[in-house]
């Protein structure tokens, strides 16, 4: 048998559409019910007929009060198939209001959710400046998403920075080894993420400008894994030149590194 949707959850006009159904059927029965009794009647003999004159007239008379009972059940019907509708409308509409409510909010929550989610893609895949997702994410709010974060810092979840270190030779930040590999694996399937990793580590210095000096050395790492493919950023020092010292330039992340091959994380 097939379900049918919940009588509340109904538009006005659907709901009109099922009472009317309810009452077709209801006179399809009781027309039914009358071209029988009728069709009884009809096969009487002639002979029958004329002796029994007078009980066909009380037959007939008995067949116009059971088509009247029929007709008077089927309006009967109607009505209440009406006062049901009446009494959905007003003894529970403050249930069906907020039952209702509760879904537009489920599905506004999951609208919002997932434009929240396209808009930080489509920056990240090509390269969209702060200032332009700030103007983007004003204009967003201004249609009707006040959900959605003013800052584009909030909208990306950049990472927050611990203090800077000061060397002897420069500064230095460090994310962490860990950190990077849960925010890895929260991108990937659980059912994908493997419990013994690999890690390609990789550093690089760079020049921040033409007219300065000053080096920007990251320490970047990659899960070697074809279910990982993006590096993810470890730690990074600023100096003038190359780092003076492997030993106190790597000393955060092969301290992290050691423990972690040791120990192991729990994700």
């Amino acid at each position: 048998m097939k379900r049918q949707k919940n009588f509340l959850l109904l538009s006005t006009r659907q709901k009109n559409r099922r009472i009317a159904l309810h009452v077709n059927n209801d006179l399809l029965s009781c027309q039914q019910s009358t071209s029988n009794n009728n069709g009884d009647n009809n096969s009487k003999s002639a002979a029958d007929t004329i002796i029994n004159n007078n009980d066909q007239r009380s037959d007939f008379s008995d067949l116009d009060s059971i088509s009247s009972l029929h007709s008077s059940s089927a309006e009967e019907n109607i009505e209440r198939a009406f006062e049901e509708a009446a009494g959905y409308e007003s003894h529970n509409a403050s249930d069906s209001d907020n039952l209702l409510n509760f879904c537009n909010d489920d599905e506004e929550a999951l609208v919002e959710s997932e434009l929240r989610k396209n808009i930080r893609d489509w920056s990240i895949k090509y390269l969209i400046f702060h200032n332009a997702i700030n103007s983007l994410l004003a204009i967003v709010r201004s249609a009707g998403h006040a959900d959605l974060p003013k800052d584009a810092r909030t909208l990306l979840c950049t990472p927050k920075m611990g203090h800077i270190q000061e060397m002897s030779w420069g500064q230095y930040v460090h994310y962490g080894l860990e950190k990077a590999v849960i925010d890895n694996f929260k991108t990937v399937p659980k059912a994908k993420r493997p419990q013994e990793i690999l890690i390609d580590v990789h550093v690089d210095g760079i020049s921040i400008s033409k007219s300065s000096k000053q080096q920007l050395w990251t320490i970047l790492g990659k899960i070697h894994s074809p279910h990982f493919g993006t590096p993810f950023f470890i730690g990074a020092h600023a100096l003038y030149g190359k780092p003076k010292s492997a030993a106190e330039y790597l000393h955060n992340f092969c301290e992290e590194y050691s423990r972690l091959s040791k120990e192991g994380f729990i994700f």
